[in-house]
């Protein structure tokens, strides 16, 4: 359900359609694992802030992306990708809501997760990047 729903969305004309397979898909995967702590549902979360975000209903995407922050901590720790990955979308949502004190603090959080995950001898600067893959390994 979780991929109808990307592809729905990938076609961009059934917002409401799309919503309603990822929140089927949310409430299938609560049921299976018995608890809302686990990654998968995270996953999905933040697929629904993604959501949210890209039609500019923040308040609900905040909700998304805090409920998959929170259960990716748990799961993963404060220092996995996953957890870098959330607060960059809430750095760049804050930041299409004008709040740059905010977004600066969570895309700084964000990469200095990302800069820890990939470990020694990876740049910070992409003109010092020496190739193509590394400058987008820079940027992912």
């Amino acid at each position: 359900l979780r991929m109808i729903g990307e592809r729905i969305g990938d076609i961009g004309v059934y917002r409401v359609q799309e919503l309603e397979h990822y929140e089927e898909a949310l409430q299938l995967k609560s049921e299976a694992f018995g608890s809302d702590q686990h990654q998968a549902i995270a996953d999905i979360l933040y697929i629904m802030g993604c959501h949210h975000q890209r039609f500019h209903h923040f308040k609900f995407a905040q909700k998304c992306y805090e409920q998959a922050l929170r259960i990716y901590k748990v799961t993963l720790g404060y220092e996995h990708l996953c957890v870098a990955r959330v607060l960059h979308n809430i750095g760049i949502m804050y930041h299409a809501k004008r709040d740059n004190g905010v977004a600066l603090k969570c895309l700084k959080k964000s990469l200095s997760i990302r800069m820890s995950g990939l470990g020694e001898g990876v740049t910070s600067d992409p003109s010092a990047a020496e190739g193509e893959e590394e400058r987008v390994i820079w940027l992912s």
